[in-house]
């Protein structure tokens, strides 16, 4: 059912109808019984920072679900409530309902037009049916972005760094204000957001309440990072979310750190010897290179033709003693292999072809870092190699 129906529908798109899900949207909006929601917008850390906010409210006996995309391997990965990935199952009860609102009005053809993302977004509406608390992650924008449609309680910033530009902007301001344009009356801001006096402009302009988290970390989320040996993004990152939580039920709340983070591809150690990471830009990869601190690894790389495949490996280059460029199958998006291997030349760095006969050695150390469709192309590999 739903599988079938998202089949035939790209992930990925030259060309965006901005106009397409506002009316989508206003044509079932009363059919949803949600809360106002948590909204995080931001380019990096988005979805560590939702699932560690949604894993705190859940800890203060809140109902919660949680909307992250993209997924890693499963389209379902996208919707957790309440502690749980949502079972395909629900998601295909979720989705005849949806198509069904859109059938009573005469508007199913109308429907099957939405785009892959449009549609997700608006399971979201019947996924988290009766949640006290729903936290949406933004795509890759902000004040067009289908998850803005949604009303808020509160939005959260992540940092911003240059990444799809061909769509924000070319600057890091344009970036930026595309993103902080999604911001409603209540708004916390990370510690590391490049404009912060941009922020505080928007705000000004929208008569929001804006507040920064805090650049040191709260007793409990040091304590959390120390104990789980949390990448220093990651603490940042939960830093923010229990920033947000108490924005959202009061600082006087209990909030519980019995969690662990269950969300794949975020500075995973999938074993003694390799670390897997989502991050795809400069600024996600300094923020992996200040975890690294002065370990040497064996960069496993590849990057889609658009990514900044330079800003990248000259971002990672002190800590990288080979890069390994690991092809995979990438549909219609044309891989960057020889711009990787030409930025590596010019760095000085040994680069070769990621040889999957071979693998890996159990002397060597490795990351594997870049998109989401890289981490699961390579994860896919190591768990049917012999």
């Amino acid at each position: 059912m739903l599988r079938e129906f998202l089949e035939n529908k790209p992930v990925f798109y030259k060309r965006i109808d901005y106009e397409r899900f506002p009316k989508a949207f206003a044509l079932v909006r009363d059919k949803f019984a949600l809360p106002p929601v948590v909204h995080v917008v931001g380019t990096n850390g988005k979805g560590s920072t939702g699932r560690f906010l949604a894993l705190l409210l859940k800890g203060a006996g809140r109902k919660v679900g949680h909307f992250t995309s993209p997924h890693l391997f499963s389209f379902n990965e996208r919707f957790w409530r309440e502690g749980e990935v949502v079972s395909w199952e629900a998601l295909d009860a979720a989705h005849e309902r949806l198509l069904g609102y859109f059938e009573e009005l005469g508007e199913g053809e109308f429907a099957r037009s939405l785009s892959y993302f449009e549609w997700a977004t608006l399971l979201c509406g019947v996924v988290f049916e009766g949640c006290d608390e729903v936290v949406l992650e933004a795509g890759m924008g902000g004040e067009l972005d289908a998850t803005n449609a949604f009303e808020k309680r509160l939005s959260v910033f992540t940092p911003v760094g240059l990444d799809h530009t061909e769509m924000l902007g070319e600057t890091l301001e344009e970036i930026a204000l595309t993103k902080l344009r999604a911001m409603g009356k209540r708004a916390v801001v990370s510690a590391e957001f490049a404009k912060r006096e941009l922020a505080l402009a928007v705000a000004g302009e929208r008569g929001s309440c804006v507040k920064f988290a805090p650049s040191e970390l709260f007793c409990e989320v040091a304590e959390y990072a120390k104990s789980h040996a949390l990448a220093e993004f990651l603490a940042q990152n939960l830093n923010l979310a229990f920033f947000a939580a108490r924005e959202v039920l009061g600082e006087a709340t209990e909030f519980s750190f019995d969690f662990v983070l269950d969300l794949p591809g975020r500075m995973q150690k999938v074993a003694s010897n390799l670390v897997v990471d989502v991050g795809h830009n400069p600024h996600a990869a300094n923020a992996v290179l200040s975890s690294l601190k002065n370990l040497k690894v064996n960069l496993v790389y590849n990057a889609y033709f658009d990514k900044d495949v330079e800003g990248v490996l000259a971002t990672l280059s002190p800590v990288v003693k080979r890069v390994l460029v690991f092809e995979y199958e990438s549909g219609e998006r044309e891989l960057a292999g020889e711009r990787v291997a030409e930025a590596a030349r010019v760095l000085g760095l040994e680069c070769a072809k990621f040889d999957k006969s071979t693998g890996l050695a159990a002397s060597e150390k490795y990351l594997v870092f870049g998109s989401f469709a890289l981490v699961e192309n390579f994860l896919k590999w190591f768990e049917r190699r012999e």
